[in-house]
């Protein structure tokens, strides 16, 4: 089966198609032309005949690009004490073992900031610690679950107003 399809709607269209095993051939584009395998051609033409598939695929597309600014977010790191502090997954995992363990058994802990600097925290710092980078997580899913419901209103129609959501 063949599809004439412009590139902008074949770049809409892929995510929405199943994926192919490696090796397998399913689908190919090369000008303004969507080859399909006889075996997937139901499953494709369904998709397009749909009226709608372009509007939910703009706005699959927005919601993608929105959980990708939220996850750079998340990791760009966070501010304590004048200090940058890392928000990776590790070092998250590592802060909140240690506040755990001095909520447990208060005690001092010496940590080290993304500056190279080291300041011995002692439990209400190393808690508060863990308070503002979860803070700084909560705020990056808040953003992510504002903008997506903005895209679902129809407020946020492009990728650049994804953009200045996360600016």
């Amino acid at each position: 089966m063949q599809i004439k399809i412009s590139a902008d709607d074949y770049r809409l269209l892929q995510p929405l198609l199943p994926p192919a095993p490696s090796g397998d051939f399913r689908y190919r584009f090369a000008g303004d032309t969507l080859t399909v395998a006889d075996a997937y051609a139901d499953a494709v033409r369904k998709i397009v005949d749909d009226p709608k598939w372009k509007a939910r695929a703009v706005k699959d597309s927005l919601r993608q690009r929105a959980a990708e600014k939220r996850a750079t977010m998340d990791v760009a790191g966070a501010n304590f004490l004048g200090h940058a502090v890392a928000t990776d997954r590790d070092t998250v995992a590592r802060i909140v073992a240690l506040d755990a363990l001095v909520q447990t058994t208060p005690r001092d802990i010496t940590w080290k900031f993304d500056d190279g600097t080291f300041q011995v925290l002692d439990a209400t710092q190393m808690h508060q610690l863990a308070q503002a980078v979860g803070a700084h997580i909560a705020r990056c899913l808040e953003i992510e679950r504002a903008v997506n419901a903005k895209i679902e209103n129809g407020a946020i129609a492009t990728t650049d107003q994804v953009d200045a959501a996360f600016a």
